[in-house]
């Protein structure tokens, strides 16, 4: 049973390793975009300022300057709320990544216990079987189902219809 365990893990690990591989990726691109954005935000704060001075040098009726101020303007609101949107996805993007590396039970624990503080949520790593489910799941009155094999899967459902107890899949 360890044998297949961890023969189990050495086949699941180059998937966690390409996902961790992918997802470091497009934290790179997003954060070389937020460099980009911050850039072009920085440019445009020097382009407004440039305005105002000669706008206040020709007077402020050059109807040109004042459009050129106004697109200014409107562009660097633009970019704020760009670099704003860029900052909250790399944030999610770290914590995805983070995520990756933790045992997924403790992840959906802890998220539920975000959306609700009250719910209280017991998570278990060990393997499932037909001898430790009643022992495990007993207990408790609605059971989610994270498991990544269908023996595991059908055995909880089995379970769940025999002892009347609400099951979430939220697996394969």
């Amino acid at each position: 049973s360890e044998l297949t365990e961890l023969k189990k893990n050495k086949e699941t690990l180059p998937i966690l390793e390409s996902s961790i591989l992918a997802g470091d990726q497009e934290l790179s691109q997003v954060e070389e975009q937020l460099n980009q954005l911050e850039s072009d935000y920085k440019t445009e704060i020097m382009t407004r300022e440039a305005l105002k001075a000669e706008l206040s040098s020709k007077g402020a009726w050059d109807m040109e300057l004042q459009n050129k101020l106004k697109k200014s303007q409107t562009r660097i609101l633009s970019l704020e709320s760009d670099i704003s949107k860029c900052k909250s996805e790399i944030e999610t993007l770290r914590n995805q990544l983070s995520d990756l590396k933790k045992e997924k039970s403790k992840i959906a624990s802890i998220k539920i216990g975000k959306i609700n503080p009250d719910v209280k949520v017991n998570y278990f790593q060990k393997k499932l079987t037909k001898k430790n489910i009643n022992k495990i799941a007993n207990n408790f009155n609605i059971l989610i189902d994270g498991s990544d094999n269908f023996k595991t899967k059908f055995l909880l459902n089995d379970y769940s219809m025999k002892n009347k107890k609400i099951l979430i899949s939220g697996a394969i």
